[in-house]
């Protein structure tokens, strides 16, 4: 059960940092093109 548990935390990580990652990256985007326009 432990083993479970770690598991899911680490994939809850793993997904929280992925989409901290993405909306950085979109963010990012978005402030290059009203920069740019």
């Amino acid at each position: 059960m432990e083993c479970v548990l770690a598991y899911v935390a680490d994939l809850g990580s793993f997904l929280h940092g992925f989409s901290y990652l993405f909306l950085t990256e979109w963010g990012l985007k978005k402030v290059t093109t009203a920069i740019i326009h």
